[in-house]
């Protein structure tokens, strides 16, 4: 018994040895032996990474294909949407599910208006060149705000007493369920334009946007589902003693006890939703992912894909680590 603990230990002890060589040679490649500024890439370092790659790359992989001489008018969705999330943050007490709602769908409205212009003097940019993260963000803000207004009233019908709602709900919800999201995307972009008038064709970004929707709408509709069922009825029992209607029941003693019941649930489907924008690639549109691939092709920078593929996995990280934060300070709030 002795000697089998000793032999553990020191297994324990030779892997916890490994792993602290491994990460300090790693953090050495990463930061006191890498290139950030240099001019030619032949003046990188074989010894460490090479982040002038990303700074070459910076404006592509954030903006893609958007004009640069209009640069300004994402970096001011960016910088308001910012702005005003940390003020929704700073006020989510007072805030409502029904004002939070609100204000995405107010945000993703003039965010879109805004970056494809055509109103207000401002020349149009077609969604044929939305591309890199500023992509992945529209697609992602898209899916999580219309799913939420979708699948709130989803899920009510999903437990309605009449069986044809019921039915209904739950066949939509079974259905894209059943589903993988990559046949989705090339439904929807080859179907949805035989829907339409002869001589009609829909951007492919807006077809994407649908499918994101619908799709993600059955998921959120579940979770929603699962909160109302842990809500106990005699709430919902005293507010109709009480004289409250129905549907001002449901506004305001079900629904906002739903979505805080479910927030985990809600907050891992968003995430997934975030995650899921690199599957576009397959279509032929190119987010931030498809960019870094993209630009490995490229001769100069072409055997930087270890540093292209790190930045994408920290910007990924950032954005799904401030979303998971965002959560647990609403949790608290409750």
């Amino acid at each position: 018994m002795y000697k089998k603990i000793n032999r553990t230990n020191l297994a324990r002890s030779i892997f916890i040895a490994l792993m602290l060589v491994i990460f300090s040679q790693a953090l050495l490649w990463a930061t006191s032996r890498a290139d950030w500024s240099i001019e030619q890439v032949s003046e990188c370092s074989t010894e460490g990474a090479c982040w002038s790659y990303i700074s070459v790359w910076w404006n592509r992989f954030i903006y893609g294909n958007y004009p640069s001489d209009m640069l300004w008018r994402p970096q001011l969705v960016v910088s308001y949407m910012l702005l005003s999330s940390a003020i929704a943050v700073g006020l989510r007490q007072y805030l409502t599910y029904k004002s939070a709602i609100a204000v995405a769908l107010i945000l993703w409205i003039i965010s879109i208006v805004f970056l494809y212009g055509g109103v207000f003097g401002l020349e149009k940019v077609h969604f044929s060149v939305w591309s890199g993260s500023l992509l992945t963000l529209v697609i992602a803000f898209t899916a999580m705000t219309m799913s939420m207004l979708i699948g709130i009233p989803l899920a009510f019908a999903r437990l309605s007493k009449i069986p044809t709602i019921r039915i209904i709900a739950q066949l939509y919800i079974e259905f894209w369920r059943a589903v993988p999201l990559v046949m989705v995307l090339f439904v929807a972009v080859s179907l949805i334009p035989l829907f339409l008038p002869y001589g009609v064709e829909p951007e492919r970004l807006v077809s994407v946007l649908i499918a994101f929707s619908l799709y993600y709408s059955a998921y959120m509709a579940e979770s929603i589902r699962s909160g109302l069922q842990t809500i106990p009825k005699g709430q919902a029992e005293a507010a109709t003693a009480l004289g409250i209607t129905k549907w001002r029941t449901r506004d305001l003693v079900l629904i906002p006890q739903a979505i805080t019941l479910s927030l985990p649930s809600i907050v891992n489907l968003l995430i997934a939703i975030l995650k899921d924008t690199t599957l576009v690639l397959i279509i032929g549109m190119f987010d931030l992912l498809g960019l870094v691939q993209q630009s490995l092709h490229d001769p100069m920078w072409g055997k930087f894909s270890l540093e292209g593929y790190i930045f994408v996995a920290a910007i990924m990280w950032g954005l799904c680590f401030s979303l998971s934060r965002v959560s647990v300070l609403y949790e608290h709030k409750n």
